[in-house]
């Protein structure tokens, strides 16, 4: 286990993240790994997003501490190559989902579900949009962040998991979601193509 910091500068870009998807990362931590691990998350967190680790409600808090936090569970618990980084996103996807959310997604069409994750993205984000686009497949989209003023690997590598997630909860096969390019790799936009087989 590498209990090496963070180490992330933190230089805010005046983008904002709803608390919740910071602490939602330490509840994956928490289910993957134990008690244990969220302490030494914690301790090894800078004392911004302790706080906000820490905190109730769900106010705005800057993006760079959810990159800071999939960051410090990707170095901690995982090999540092964005692997937990997504699967976090894909816990995300489902935590908390509650009863009635859960079957209503289940019951909901692959094309409705990603039109719906592009339309609420600004109740998470109020920077940015996520934009569904028809791919020439009849069971695919292109979805596209656009307009975020943030370059950081572990944005792309979040949303993609979260995309993943989503379509998991459904009577569906095979659901991918393949990155095609990212910001912070030299791409105009983070894009994914989302895919699936309908169950024969």
């Amino acid at each position: 286990m590498n209990r090496s910091s963070s180490r992330i500068p933190i230089a805010f870009s005046g983008v904002n993240v709803r608390a919740s998807m910071v602490r939602t990362r330490e509840a994956f931590v928490s289910e993957r790994f134990g008690i244990g691990a969220v302490q030494l998350l914690r301790s090894t967190a800078t004392p911004a997003l302790r706080d906000a680790l820490m905190s109730q409600g769900d106010a705005w808090t800057p993006v760079e501490l959810l990159m800071e936090v999939t960051t410090l569970v990707d170095r901690l618990f995982g090999r540092g190559d964005g692997a937990l980084v997504w699967e976090a996103g894909r816990f995300a996807a489902t935590h908390d989902a509650g009863i009635v959310r859960s079957l209503l997604t289940r019951a909901m069409p692959p094309t409705t579900m990603v039109t719906l994750a592009s339309g609420v993205w600004g109740k998470f984000y109020d920077g940015g949009k996520l934009v569904a686009r028809p791919l020439l497949l009849a069971t695919g989209m292109s979805v596209s962040i656009e307009e975020l003023a943030i370059t950081h690997r572990g944005l792309c590598q979040s949303v993609g998991g979260w995309l993943q997630g989503m379509l998991e909860q459904g009577p569906r096969d095979e659901p991918r979601v393949v990155e095609r390019s990212c910001v912070a790799r030299g791409g105009v936009s983070c894009s994914f193509d989302v895919s699936w087989k309908e169950p024969a």
